[in-house]
This record gives structure tokens, sequence and C-alpha cells, in this order.
């Protein structure tokens, strides 16, 4: 599973700037000299995020669409052979089930199938 391990690490990558971008828009009020304390985030950065995250991606915006495309287009070089992968993944996994089975002719087309190399857009 090394392209979903590819595709997992894109996504983390995406949350991780994410979430220092986000930090940055608010600060630390200490509770005590042994934790961080809370995190205040600006009223209307809360209000605008609390909006989105209860938006559907069609009702957004085009400012706010076009966010969101930005962050994939940066990581869609990946997704191709991630995908790729994943397909000949779950097709090898139905072949060996069709072979334990005795469906010969199952277990072949899907090696087939596995094999293809080109990726469908």
């Amino acid at each position: 599973m090394v392209n979903l391990e590819m595709l997992a690490a894109a996504q983390h990558e995406i949350w991780s700037r994410w979430m220092r971008w986000m930090f940055a828009q608010g600060y630390f009020r200490r509770t005590s000299p042994k934790s961080p304390g809370d995190w205040v985030m600006p009223e209307g950065k809360a209000e605008r995020w609390m909006r989105q995250m209860n938006t559907e991606y069609a009702d957004l915006s085009e400012e706010e669409r076009e966010s969101d495309r930005k962050v994939v287009r940066e990581h869609m070089p990946q997704f191709p052979t991630a995908c790729e992968e994943i397909r000949r993944e779950i097709l090898m996994s139905a072949a060996d089930r069709a072979k334990a089975r005795g469906g010969i002719i199952w277990e072949s087309m899907l090696r087939e199938m596995a094999e293809e190399t080109d990726v469908q857009d």
C-alpha cells in the first residue's frame, strides 16, 4: 500500500500546513506555567470557518473553491500513481479471492486488469 501511504502523507501535509496557518491567526492565553494554555481564535475567523466547514463545496464562494483547488493542484502529481497502485492492489486481492474459490477464469481476468498500466482520468 505504498501509494495509499503517499495519499495519506499528502493529506497530512495539507492538514499540518492548515493547522500551522490557523494557529498563526490566533494566540495562546497561558493558564499555568506548565501548559501552553488556551488557544484563542479571533471571532470573525471562527464564524467564517464554522460557516465554511458546514457548507458543501458546491455552495462555497468562487474564491473559497479556488482556494481548495489550489491545494489540490499542489498535490495532483501524486494522485494518478497512487490511484493506479490502489486499483492494482484491489484487483490482485480480488484475484486471490477468486483463486481461493476455484474461479480460474475470474482470477486470470482480474490479474490481467491489474497489469494494465494506463491511468484513467
